[in-house]
């Protein structure tokens, strides 16, 4: 499965894709005002998992 998320590496490039791949998601939502961030799910494919996330956000208003 790693061998074959390294192809779409290659083609979309790896400074896009590798903070995926660190697992960073989850602080990237955090960084955009969401809270109690957390991964609901994930589904294996064959490049790699999706994963589901869950969080909160306050309006500002």
């Amino acid at each position: 499965m790693r061998i074959l998320f390294y192809v779409v590496q290659i083609l979309d490039g790896f400074e896009t894709t590798s903070n995926n791949a660190k697992g960073l998601m989850p602080d990237y939502i955090s960084n955009t005002g969401f809270s109690n961030v957390q991964e609901l799910s994930y589904i294996n494919t064959k490049i790699e998992s999706y994963c589901y996330y869950k969080g909160l956000k306050m309006n500002s208003s």
